[in-house]
């Protein structure tokens, strides 16, 4: 299985338009600019794998450009329709059940593609994504506390390791 090079014209499109939704979500968010980013490279990685049929007669940047903007849309859409769950403690488990729910992965494929990033990263860098990605019924900052707990990390250290997990899962 070969790794998936993404194209600094994917880049910066996936970056532009993180940008956007970013200043659109509804404030306080619990979204950082890397995590939306980070959404895109998924998203792109799907794209190219599954989604895209060059047979239909769309060039790859102009397909993926209408489902990353469906999808910063849509995660703008919800956070504006979410707003009422924080009230709420049961309603917000019940949503934050849903997305769990819904970012689950069944393949096989995609899981083992998922643990090949993953061997690339350094040992600390692979606990930090572990304790990151394995609670995620928290806020990211909550989880960003925790884990910087958990790891005896300042925030520099930690800043340190989510640039070099970024850099290492974008190549």
């Amino acid at each position: 299985m070969n790794p998936i090079t993404i194209e600094p014209t994917f880049m910066k499109l996936i970056e532009a338009h993180a940008r956007v939704a970013l200043i659109k979500i509804r404030k306080p968010t619990n979204y950082e600019l890397n995590d939306l980013i980070n959404e895109g490279i998924v998203l792109f990685i799907k794209t190219k794998e599954k989604l895209y049929l060059p047979t239909k007669g769309c060039s790859l940047k102009t397909f993926f450009t209408r489902l990353l903007r469906n999808f910063f849309r849509d995660i703008v859409k919800i956070s504006y329709r979410t707003s009422n769950y924080f009230n709420n403690n049961t309603q917000k488990n019940k949503y934050i059940e849903h997305l769990q729910n819904t970012h689950k992965e069944k393949n096989p494929l995609k899981l083992a593609s998922t643990n090949i990033m993953l061997s690339n990263l350094s040992s600390d860098e692979k606990k930090y994504a572990e304790k990151m990605l394995l609670s995620l019924s928290t806020s990211v900052s909550k989880r960003r506390n925790e884990t910087r707990e958990n790891l005896q990390l300042s925030i520099e250290q930690e800043n340190e390791i989510r640039k070099n997990i970024f850099i290492k899962l974008q190549k």
